[in-house]
């Protein structure tokens, strides 16, 4: 620990959650606390942000929905207002990422033939057991 034109710095710190000693670089900064950084550690802010999208996740999308039905008419006016930067954007992007795009799109491709396959063979066992169905009725 040290200090540095007057301001108090400190190398380390424990984490409220995990109490683990940690660099202070592995704590995100907040100007509200004393010392300059969040009471608990990057890794378990992650974990306790995650765990409670996952306990609120209707909350929260709902707020996201809302949200996009709030600003779909912004996002429309500045689709119009910028149509020559995004087709540029656009094709930079696809001239940049030609082979990554050409990779999904095989991989999308074959996902849609598997899914059409076990479609198939979902309707071909439906017909069989109607066939099947109708020999016992008979």
């Amino acid at each position: 620990m040290g200090t540095a034109m007057g301001i108090f710095l400190m190398e380390s710190k424990v984490c409220s959650r995990c109490l683990v000693e940690k660099s202070t670089i592995l704590f995100n900064k907040d100007g509200a606390s004393r010392d300059g950084y969040t009471s608990m550690c990057k890794s378990c802010n992650r974990d306790n942000c995650r765990a409670h999208y996952r306990k609120n996740i209707k909350q929260h999308r709902l707020l996201a929905r809302g949200y996009y039905l709030e600003h779909k008419e912004k996002r429309k006016a500045y689709a119009q207002a910028n149509k020559e930067k995004i087709q540029f954007y656009l094709k930079k992007y696809r001239t940049a990422n030609r082979e990554y795009l050409r990779e999904m799109a095989r991989a999308n491709k074959l996902m849609i033939q598997a899914k059409l396959r076990r479609k198939s063979n979902i309707d071909k066992n439906l017909e069989a057991e109607d066939v099947q169905l109708k020999l016992i009725d008979v």
